[in-house]
């Protein structure tokens, strides 16, 4: 795998968020902390504004993302 993977955007019952999940190659370093914005798109992790890094999924190299929904 030489590129990001992006997952659709999904929902959960908070009601409050969307999510993302986004894998990062593992030909890049390897993820082991929670990163700010900056940091993620430093990385290369491309994505429209709003998204936090809220957790990370170390075995798969995934990070986990989530920003609020948008107002209806």
């Amino acid at each position: 795998m030489s590129s990001f993977q992006y997952s659709d955007k999904y929902t959960s019952d908070d009601d409050k968020y969307e999510y993302r999940l986004v894998t990062i190659p593992r030909n890049r370093e390897k993820i082991t902390r929670v990163m700010t914005e900056s940091e993620w798109k430093v990385l290369g992790v491309q994505q429209s504004p709003g998204w936090e890094n809220y957790a990370i999924y170390p075995p798969d190299n995934v990070m986990l993302f989530r920003r609020l929904k948008p107002a209806k």
